[in-house]
């Protein structure tokens, strides 16, 4: 599995931010409150959680603000690609996956099932 590009919206202290990662190590740092565990808490939420989640958690990355936490993630897993996006707004959550297979091959999810197939291709399902 590689990430090749992170893409957060109002994710707890981030207002906007957009990384593109190279294969091999990528470093992310910076100084304390600069927002770096956010962004892997964004990343492991938009993998690992459902959408539609009502869980503390969730709630407790919705900013002061009071926008709706958005994560994109393009990440590649045996020669494929998989754009997902993701909203954590309860109820109203929403997640689409876009798979563009090495054979050529696309496939589209949506809600529950965006979030099944992107856990199952990371071993997570």
């Amino acid at each position: 599995m590689h990430i090749q590009s992170i893409r957060v919206r109002e994710f707890g202290t981030i207002d906007q931010l957009e990384v593109d990662l190279t294969g091999g190590l990528n470093v992310i740092s910076g100084p304390n409150e600069a927002g770096k565990s956010t962004l892997m808490k964004a990343v492991w939420f938009a993998l690992t959680r459902r959408c539609t989640s009502k869980a503390q958690e969730i709630r407790d990355v919705v900013p002061n603000s009071g926008g709706t936490p958005e994560v994109e993630v393009d990440v590649v897993v045996d020669g494929s690609t998989y754009e997902l996006e993701k909203t954590f707004d309860g109820q109203s959550g929403t997640a689409h996956l876009r798979v563009d297979h090495q054979d050529g091959g696309i496939d589209d999810y949506a809600g529950e099932e965006a979030d099944e197939v992107i856990r199952e291709a990371l071993g997570f399902g």
